[in-house]
């Protein structure tokens, strides 16, 4: 009897200390929120859509943008803004601006969304491209690469 006693009296108090604890879920802290590209067609943007489009990010939960700058949209090239301009930094600067009273990051990776590189960068460093081509071939021909291109995978369509 005195065994049954102290068991459940244990359980009690093990039932009750674990009640008493309130388990909620933590709080994200902001770097662990998705973040998102965000493509500026020939940066054609402006203060309040900058603005309005951050808002609604911020209330999807995304944590901050990746800016990517490239080509522009036929029939809007009125609205473009040239690249690294005063009026491009302007851009970008209130778009930080905006972003941080909102708790998001901003990014700008270097060049203008395509890949970087140049000549001083070594071939098994860089990045690459792949460049499709079309030959026709008749039965018994043989293909030769007359572009001096190295590197290459071929693949043969019937």
């Amino acid at each position: 009897m005195k065994n049954k006693l102290i068991l459940i009296t244990s359980l009690l108090l093990f039932f009750q200390s674990t009640s008493i604890a309130q388990l909620a879920w933590p709080k994200s802290p902001a770097n662990s929120k998705p973040w998102t590209r965000w493509w500026w067609m020939d940066n054609a943007v402006d203060s309040a859509n900058l603005k309005l489009e951050l808002k609604e990010m911020a209330a999807a939960g995304i944590g901050g943008v990746e800016i990517t700058p490239i080509y522009g949209v036929k029939g809007e090239e009125k609205r473009a803004i040239p690249f690294l301009s005063s009026k491009f930094a302007g851009m970008l600067n209130y778009t930080i601006d905006e972003a941080t009273k909102l708790g998001m990051g901003v990014d700008l990776p270097p060049g203008s969304g395509w890949r970087c590189g140049g000549p001083f960068v070594p071939e098994n460093k860089g990045l690459w491209k792949m460049v499709l081509r079309q030959f026709d071939l008749k039965p018994g021909d043989k293909w030769q690469n007359n572009q001096g291109t190295k590197d290459l995978v071929l693949a043969s369509f019937v």
